[in-house]
């Protein structure tokens, strides 16, 4: 985490016992504190932040650790990221708009036009007889489907469409301030999930399926 303008305590040789003695919540910045709410509710009893885990003042502790990162991320659950936040006294949680959607959804007649996508396919009841039945339900779905499809037609009913912004992820995320940082860069790599503190919304990328 970039502190930026910010002060505040973190690991050093002078503090390190004071650290093992334990610190109050509210000496850490506002971040910090936000992080760890989070990761209280997501059941995380460890958390990882840099400035709180490596000797600031200590040149060998700084190689030894940086060394290790791979295996702190790679094993992490997931990187908590304040995308938004240009420092650390900024935090995680931010008030938003509710009526600001990424995603809605639009009736389009597109009766007419060529090239339109066929009708959705209609979802089929199990049959009580998967196996001997199995032609039959077949038939009788196309016949259905092709029934449905000929019915809304008639009646005119306009089929709807979802519609997004696809430059969210790019001006959310990838030009957020904390994304302008070299040192993020193995986090968003390395870890198997990030979730994105954003100004409108919270976002993840996960790296792999479990």
């Amino acid at each position: 985490m970039d502190r930026g303008e910010v002060d505040f305590i973190n690991l050093t040789k002078d503090t390190i016992t004071r650290f093992e003695d334990g610190i109050q919540l509210d000496e850490l910045p506002k971040t910090f504190q936000h992080a760890m709410d989070f990761a209280c509710r997501l059941g995380v009893r460890y958390i990882w932040i840099d400035s709180l885990c490596i000797l600031q003042d200590s040149q060998r502790d700084w190689l030894y650790q940086s060394a290790q990162m791979d295996q702190v991320y790679n094993n992490s659950l997931c990187n908590i990221s304040a995308t938004a936040a240009s420092n650390s006294s900024k935090g995680l949680y931010v008030d938003r708009g509710s009526k600001q959607q990424w995603v809605g959804e639009v009736a389009l007649n597109t009766k007419g036009v060529p090239g339109q996508p066929p009708p959705p396919p209609v979802p089929e009841p199990e049959p009580k007889d998967k196996i001997s039945m199995q032609n039959d339900v077949t038939n009788s779905s196309r016949l259905e489907q092709s029934r449905q499809a000929r019915t809304a037609d008639a009646l005119g009913v306009v089929p709807k469409y979802t519609i997004m912004n696809l430059e969210f992820w790019e001006t959310t995320v990838d030009q957020a301030p904390v994304n302008r940082r070299g040192w993020v860069l193995q986090e968003r790599l390395i870890a198997p999930r990030v979730l994105h503190f954003c100004h409108e919304y919270v976002r993840i990328r996960s790296y792999f399926v479990d």
